[in-house]
């Protein structure tokens, strides 16, 4: 896998209803395999893909890839003549390009019962609309076609988690005046979206907050923040 390839897995329609099962698992990885047990399915639904992607020499026996293996292609894992693993890989990097082929594929997938999973959102589609959002969504898309609001999106998780860590303080204890204070603000900088929002806080910072370490640490977070808006 390229570091510009987006993964999802491509499993039978009929054997999604899985997914759920395995969600109350809690399991962080999904062995696709599954979801093609006893589905004895061979490489000929992937008959009408290959006029889009052309199969390649691959140096593993048991995998069929169809495309090239650094761009945009479709690995399937084969045993007994059979399926038990289907990835697609999209190379997003010429996204105009990815897109156009995104919903080919999709058309192809449809046509033979097939359907995409997205691990990271635990989400089953073969609706192009849906799988184009979760795309541009990405850390990974963003990192090639948008660095400055990945950038940022890293900067408000960051305000997550300590908001989120001050939220699991409150059911053990009440907060301390000082730590309600901290909350509000960091709820304020995380949903700022502009440097004039920013400036609104800061200027109320100045004026309200009385604890100069606490005003100094939040003024930091704010600075941080407006960086990315001044650049």
């Amino acid at each position: 896998m390229a570091i510009w390839q987006s993964d999802f897995f491509i499993i039978p329609t009929e054997t999604a209803f899985l997914l759920s099962r395995i969600k109350k698992q809690q399991s962080n990885e999904i062995a696709d395999h599954i979801f093609w047990h006893n589905k004895l399915k061979k490489i000929d639904i992937f008959q009408e893909i290959q006029i889009l992607l052309p199969q390649r020499p691959f140096w593993a026996k048991n995998i069929i890839l169809l495309g090239e293996e650094k761009s945009s292609c479709i690995q399937v894992i084969i045993e007994n003549n059979f399926i038990v693993s289907a990835v697609l890989r999209l190379d997003i990097r010429v996204w105009d390009e990815a897109q156009s082929l995104l919903e080919k594929i999709l058309t192809c997938l449809n046509a033979n019962n097939l359907t995409l999973l997205d691990i990271s959102t635990y989400t089953i589609s073969a609706n192009f609309l849906e799988i184009k959002e979760i795309v541009m969504k990405s850390n990974l898309f963003l990192r090639f076609h948008n660095p400055r609001k990945l950038a940022i999106n890293n900067i408000n998780t960051n305000f997550k988690t300590k908001i989120s860590n001050l939220y699991d303080l409150s059911q053990s204890r009440p907060l301390l005046i000082r730590e309600k204070i901290e909350l509000s603000f960091l709820e304020k900088i995380q949903a700022a979206d502009s440097l004039a929002d920013l400036q609104s806080i800061e200027n109320e910072l100045n004026n309200t907050a009385t604890d100069i370490e606490l005003i100094q640490k939040l003024l930091k977070h704010v600075q941080d923040k407006q960086a990315f808006y001044q650049t």
